[in-house]
């Protein structure tokens, strides 16, 4: 004799099970991102960045180019006594071409600071240093704000978005300026980078640059703001350092060209990456390279 089993029943039967697996799945696992390099580790690196646009009082200039530059990161262990880490960024070989023409400007630039294992930027200790040397994009802070994720201090899963706002000196005698990062953790790839998608905003202190038309003395900026979006960092979690990145920025001040301030606008995309086995030295940390 054929027992039938009530339709209803089976469902019931289904819906516990389903129920159950989903009450016993492991939840996703939360990661503690960290800046924490147990040696010095040097990577040698390439930055790139293309005019898109450059405008004044909102007339655009038709004005296009590119800024380039080669890029030395150093950090070191944390020290155990004050719970920061020294990151230093040796820029060299610093191009600038508008219209097709070099634009007058230092080809060397120096950036050092010491960061918390969390990215929180702290350069009270370091005087005098320049951030910006170049005609409108500025491209130290631009290199440095690369490699200085600011994470948050709780674990994270893939997916999570988090928004921290601190206050940074860049040098010794700097008053601090502001700077608000937002950022979501998009994956952990198979060799055990995080993935990193940002949004950051600086509000820039008023400083002097090269004429960004290429020619004149240099122009005084101020209310200045730097917006980094769409902004991809790839951050090796074994060394601890950011290897590739890349994004767009749109700088924006008052410029005073010759006594007359003029509202400024430039736009660029960017790029990060690893130099050419060919251009590393023998300094350069291999694992932190590729």
């Amino acid at each position: 004799m054929t027992r039938h089993i009530p339709l209803c029943t089976i469902c019931l039967v289904v819906a516990c099970w389903g129920s159950l697996a989903l009450s016993t799945a492991p939840a996703a696992d939360a990661i503690t991102l960290r800046f924490q390099p147990t040696a010095e580790t040097v990577t040698l690196q390439e930055l790139l960045a293309k005019v898109d646009s450059v405008s004044l009082e909102g007339n655009p200039l038709g004005i296009d180019g590119t800024i380039t530059a080669k890029v030395k990161h150093t950090t070191k262990p944390v020290d155990p006594e004050k719970q920061t880490l020294p990151v230093a960024l040796d820029l060299t070989e610093i191009s600038q071409l508008f219209q097709g023409q070099e634009v007058a400007g230092s080809s060397q630039a120096r950036v050092a600071v010491d960061i918390s294992p969390t990215g929180l930027i702290n350069a009270e200790q370091y005087a005098n240093q320049k951030l910006f040397t170049t005609a409108g994009i500025p491209v130290e802070l631009l290199a440095l704000l690369c490699h200085t994720v600011r994470f948050p201090d709780e674990p994270v899963t893939v997916g999570q978005e988090w928004e921290i706002t601190d206050d940074v000196r860049l040098a010794e005698d700097d008053q601090p300026i502001p700077i608000t990062a937002t950022t979501k953790l998009f994956k952990i790839d198979e060799e055990g980078n995080a993935w990193l998608l940002s949004q950051v905003w600086a509000q820039m202190p008023d400083f002097s640059a090269p004429n960004p038309m290429g020619y004149g003395p240099p122009v005084k900026v101020t209310n200045g703001s730097l917006k980094i979006t769409d902004l991809w960092r790839v951050f090796s979690i074994a060394s601890s350092v950011v290897t590739k990145a890349q994004g767009k920025t749109k700088f924006s001040g008052q410029v005073d060209m010759q006594g007359y301030p003029l509202k400024g606008e430039m736009t660029a995309g960017f790029e990060l990456k690893p130099a050419p086995v060919k251009q590393a030295d023998a300094t350069a940390t291999p694992a932190a390279n590729q």
